[in-house]
C-alpha cells in the first residue's frame, strides 16, 4: 500500500495541469486529509494481517476496512449497524476470516472520522 506522502505527490501532479490555482489548494487540502486517514487504515490492517500470519498483499482485507470506513462516514445508528452486517456477510462469502474481520472492525471503531 502506498504511503501517505506518495499518494499526495501523485495527486498534486495530477491536478496541477487541469485546475486553476485557488481550486487546487482546496482540493489538495481535502485530499491530504483523506489520504492521511486511508494510510492510517492501511497501517492498522497491515498490522492485524501480520499478527494473524496473513500475507499483507491480500488486498481483500484492505477493501473490507475501507468499506467499513465509508459506511461509518455515510450512516449512523441502526442503519449503520444493518449496513455493517450486510458488509460482513458479503466479505465472509468472499472467503475472509471472521476473526480477522472482527479485529479490523474493532480498529475501525477506534479510528476518528474527523470532520
Amino acid at each position: 500500500m502506498r504511503k501517505y506522502k506518495e499518494r499526495v505527490k501523485r495527486y498534486e501532479r495530477k491536478i496541477d495541469f487541469y485546475f486553476p490555482s485557488p481550486l487546487k489548494k482546496r482540493m489538495r487540502d481535502n485530499y491530504k486529509r483523506e489520504a492521511k486517514r486511508l494510510s492510517a487504515i492501511d497501517e492498522r490492517v497491515n498490522k492485524i494481517l501480520r499478527d494473524n500470519q496473513i500475507p499483507s498483499d491480500y488486498i481483500l482485507y484492505y477493501s473490507f476496512a475501507r468499506e467499513l470506513y465509508g459506511l461509518k462516514r455515510r450512516y449512523i445508528n441502526i442503519r449503520l449497524e444493518k449496513e455493517i452486517k450486510i458488509c460482513f456477510h458479503k466479505w465472509l462469502m468472499r472467503g475472509l476470516e471472521r476473526k480477522v474481520m472482527l479485529e479490523i472492525k474493532k480498529e475501525m471503531d477506534r479510528l476518528p472520522l474527523g470532520e
